[in-house]
């Protein structure tokens, strides 16, 4: 089940984080992060998926307190470039 949480604290030896679950009386569960998900802060709302008190963290996601940029920028596939560099795509913009 998709769930929305609070990064409690951070374990980076691990890879894992402590989400508080507001929706689930406060309770906290120790899971792991997407490896491509980057360490969220302390604080920080993170996207999870629960079952059976394991989990693993999707990582931040865009809202109202965590903006793109500055908040005011608009990047459209006009202003995207696409290179390929020893194989790898790399998107700028």
């Amino acid at each position: 089940m998709l769930e929305f949480g609070i990064v409690n604290s951070i374990n980076l030896g691990k890879g894992t984080i402590d989400v508080r679950f507001d929706q689930k009386n406060d309770k906290v569960l120790t899971i792991s992060l997407l490896e491509s998900a980057g360490y969220p802060n302390v604080g920080e709302t993170v996207a999870c998926v629960i079952e059976d008190r394991r989990g693993i963290c999707l990582g931040k996601f865009w809202n109202e307190k965590n903006l793109p940029n500055d908040g005011t920028t608009v990047t459209t596939p006009e202003m995207v470039t696409k290179k390929k560099i020893n194989n790898i795509i790399h998107w700028t913009g």
